[in-house]
């Protein structure tokens, strides 16, 4: 009887590697994948911690007759309001419309994070550094506007941290072009070849012939990111037009976001936090939005305020009573839901998108010529 050898074949050298390579590649995505349930647990925890923070204070005004909630700072809070601070590097707390907003600078495990906002409004984001120095901005004192930043002095950085105080001052406001430094100003008569250029501080009137005015600026794309203090209530005409911002946070105490005041930038990621009333002409005008919801706070959406941008989602909130023309002309909406608060929608509002279903709500009385022009609508609820 023959007896026979049976050889079983291995791996090869290079199937070995192979299979490392694999199991590498598995390992890294696991890891990125656990890394961010981490992070995003630690953030949880934050905003968990600060709804409290907020909580304790709204307790002890009620229990303690006169007591001033913005009088709390990192070194009395502890004592205070009896509450463990040991994770928070700072803290400022604002009282606006009997409401407490707080912002946090975490510490320890909850470095690099900021949380602000309300107890039932909170956002934590990430933040790192410290205000930008005061020197860097030209200041009105007896308005609390800040009126200019200088963006070409090296020493003032284009990720910009807005300080709450200048000049032992709260900064309310954001004055008109404060942060773009137009050169120049033209406007056409409507024709092709009609452009002319005016003085800077020229505005139209009737019967001179003009039908639109822009300015030209020279430190376009220059400004990064920005940080709002709580302190602020506006923000002005075109004060960061034309910037390379690309996420945005609009804390609550900002009632109005002025005209074109983002236009022509590079906003892809925006929150805008309850508290938030108005949103001017052209506010957004051409950026790259794909998702944007109003707090129920917001009560105007004004023309072309969201114009050209990639806006696939949409949460109108349940405050906006008016939708200026041309309001989400041109991007990419597919379902389209105006709550019952809307009464009235402007010419050409929602034209030019991919709208397949629209609930005009009960409220509206007035829908301007065009408003729904150019979409795909099969199903319209009433």
């Amino acid at each position: 009887m023959k007896k026979y050898l049976i050889f079983k074949r291995g791996f090869t050298l290079i199937e070995l590697l192979a299979i490392i390579a694999i199991l590498a590649i598995i390992l890294l995505i696991a890891g990125l994948k656990i890394n961010e349930l981490v992070y995003r647990a630690t953030k949880e925890s934050f905003r968990n911690s600060a709804r409290l923070f907020v909580e304790s204070i709204n307790s002890t005004i009620v229990r303690e007759e006169g007591f001033n909630p913005e009088t709390i700072t990192i070194d009395n809070a502890s004592s205070l309001l009896d509450i463990d601070t040991s994770n928070y590097k700072s803290i400022a707390v604002f009282n606006n419309s009997s409401e407490v907003k707080v912002s946090i600078l975490g510490l320890n495990k909850w470095d690099n994070l900021k949380a602000y906002g309300s107890k039932n409004d909170m956002v934590v984001i990430e933040f790192v550094g410290i205000a930008t120095d005061e020197s860097c901005f030209t200041f009105d004192t007896a308005t609390k506007t800040i009126t200019d930043y200088d963006i070409d002095n090296l020493s003032c950085p284009t990720d910009i941290i807005i300080p709450s105080i200048i000049n032992s001052t709260p900064v309310e406001n954001i004055g008109k072009h404060a942060f773009t430094n137009p050169t120049k100003k033209f406007c056409h008569d409507g024709t092709e070849i009609g452009k002319v250029e005016v003085a800077l501080d020229y505005e139209m009137v009737d019967g001179d012939g003009f039908v639109s005015c822009y300015y030209q600026f020279t430190n376009t794309r220059k400004i990064t990111s920005v940080d709002f203090p709580y302190s602020l209530k506006t923000i002005g005409e075109e004060a960061f037009a034309v910037q390379g911002i690309k996420k945005l946070l609009v804390p609550g105490n900002v009632e109005t976001v002025g005209y074109g005041a983002f236009r022509s930038g590079l906003i892809n990621e925006l929150v805008l936090q309850n508290g938030v009333e108005t949103i001017d002409d052209s506010a957004f005008f051409d950026n790259y939005l794909k998702s944007v919801s109003l707090p129920n706070t917001v009560t105007t959406v004004g023309a072309l305020a969201f114009y050209y941008n990639l806006i696939s989602t949409l949460n109108l909130g349940s405050g906006v009573t008016s939708i200026d023309e041309l309001a989400f002309n041109n991007n990419r909406l597919t379902d389209v839901v105006i709550p019952d608060s809307v009464l009235s929608i402007g010419q050409s509002a929602f034209s030019d998108n991919q709208i397949v279903s629209l609930d005009l709500g009960n409220g509206v009385t007035s829908i301007g010529m065009g408003a729904f022009f150019e979409n795909f609508i099969t199903d319209v609820y009433m």
